[in-house]
């Protein structure tokens, strides 16, 4: 089964899964300006580090990055 990274109300991001491909290659973010691509990239970071402040999306409690293994969020 591949490894996903899960990230649920940071910043932009309402929720989105990025499957890792198992043979590796390259995994593609493309959307509008404001979409949430760079707040997906600094979350994917903050998993891969195990710290890291992540701004919770407008109207949330909490946010979460879920991967790998390992668990990252901020709760208010």
């Amino acid at each position: 089964m591949a490894e996903q990274i899960a990230i649920e109300n940071v910043g932009a991001v309402q929720a989105l899964v990025l499957n890792i491909p198992e043979d590796g290659g390259v995994v593609v973010l493309r959307g509008v300006n404001g979409a949430g691509k760079s707040t997906a990239l600094a979350a994917v970071e903050a998993l891969s580090r195990g710290e890291g402040t992540l701004p919770l999306r407008d109207g949330t409690k909490a946010g979460r990055v879920e991967g790998l293994g390992a668990p990252v969020g901020r709760h208010r």
